[in-house]
């Protein structure tokens, strides 16, 4: 059923083909967020599989993909979390550099803990018992109490890395990159000995995404310059793809792997334009779909329904959720933020 949607929302999309001339606006925010917008139909479908055992031909092979791509199917949250905050450097200066902890690292924590609290009533429901200690480290987003939280987490030291590399490379941006993945490693380092490799082995896809907001222009003028130039970086793209996944258990190779998906993406993007709603609109509520689509997963996974029911009543609330937190979440942290600073800088964020 939700491969079954996902191939729905593909359809009505209506895909068309970029023309020379409107190549230039691929990366545009309307474009960015519907890549986002299908990529959490596949952490939907992740997610799901988590709570029910879900079988038939059409859940199989969407097994198969899930399990083929793995962890690269947040790839794009993390790239252009990425490009959209050196992009917003770039027009802004250092003045918004100076401001990205209290900017962008405290609203989307704002809104992670607001989208906790209901995972903590519906424990306290379930008769689980969560100590004061399980609440705290929820909330920091280092534990769940059946909520997402990795993601939170990493991405906001990955912010906090950006600020850090940023500051000190002032307006040198290729050297405040360098650090920023300097940084990054250094985070990634520490989280390999103390958390599960999902937390970290796709990390380097935000350090992608500021590295090409910098040579964006340069990459497009070489790419279109020669029909040869870009067929080879689709060939080196692809089997370098293939290449990693030879040896995907390998950090390294899981990285770099993470990296030519970003480089595929592109490519893809530059030549595909999503002219529909659908994908844009799942891209532009990603925060409340992505974090309140367990909670109707744990509600209803010993429910006495069958798969394709169980997975359109998940997708039915997480749909409705989704939206209204999105909504409430962003209200209160720009209400509390625009005490910190100016409200222009606050940003939306996974």
């Amino acid at each position: 059923m939700v491969y079954l949607g996902i191939i729905l929302v593909v359809i009505l999309e209506k895909p068309g083909w970029r023309t020379r001339e409107e190549r230039s606006g691929y990366m545009d925010p309307s474009q960015t967020m519907a890549v986002n917008g299908i990529a959490v139909l596949f952490v939907f479908y992740r997610h799901l599989s988590q709570y029910r055992a879900l079988d038939g031909p059409i859940f199989s092979a969407m097994e198969w993909l899930d399990g083929y791509l793995g962890q690269l199917i947040v790839v794009p949250f993390l790239f252009f979390s990425g490009y959209g905050i050196m992009e917003s450097v770039k027009r802004r200066g250092t003045d918004y550099v100076k401001r990205i902890p209290l900017g962008r690292v405290v609203p989307t924590w704002i809104r992670f803990v607001l989208t906790v609290i209901p995972y903590l009533l519906l424990s306290w429901i379930l008769g689980a018992e969560v100590s004061r200690q399980d609440i705290f480290l929820a909330f920091l987003g280092w534990e769940s109490l059946g909520n997402s939280n990795w993601y939170i987490f990493v991405i906001n030291l990955l912010y906090l890395t950006t600020w850090l590399a940023l500051f000190c490379s002032g307006r040198q941006y290729g050297k405040g990159i360098v650090l920023q993945v300097v940084f990054s490693l250094s985070v990634l380092s520490i989280l390999r000995h103390v958390r599960e490799p999902y937390w970290y082995n796709t990390m380097m896809a935000y350090s992608a995404g500021m590295f090409f907001s910098l040579i964006r222009v340069r990459w497009d003028s070489w790419l279109d310059s020669s029909g040869v130039r870009e067929g080879g970086a689709w060939i080196f793209a692809i089997l370098g793809l293939g290449g990693c996944f030879l040896f995907r258990t390998s950090l390294a190779a899981y990285e770099c792997a993470a990296i030519l998906v970003c480089v595929l993406m592109v490519l893809v993007m530059r030549h595909i334009m999503w002219k529909g709603q659908i994908s844009m609109w799942l891209g532009k509520n990603l925060f409340g779909l992505y974090m309140m689509q367990r909670l109707p997963m744990i509600l209803w996974k010993d429910a006495g329904i069958g798969n394709g029911e169980y997975a359109l009543l998940c997708a039915a609330v997480t749909l409705i959720l989704g939206w209204l937190a999105q909504r409430f979440t962003k209200k209160v942290s720009d209400e509390i933020s625009g005490f910190l600073v100016k409200p222009e800088i606050s940003a939306e964020s996974i």
